[in-house]
């Protein structure tokens, strides 16, 4: 698994393997909520 290379990788710059959890971003609802109303198209 990845999380375990990496945790392994960085374990004797200190890292503990428990700091480390999945995350999974919201980038597309961002881009929907900064996108402005419809309008005319650009030129």
């Amino acid at each position: 698994m990845t999380l375990d290379a990496f945790a392994r990788r960085f374990a004797p710059a200190g890292l503990r393997p428990g700091t480390l959890t999945t995350g999974y971003g919201l980038a597309e609802a961002t881009l929907l909520v900064s996108l402005g109303t419809a309008g005319p198209r650009p030129r």
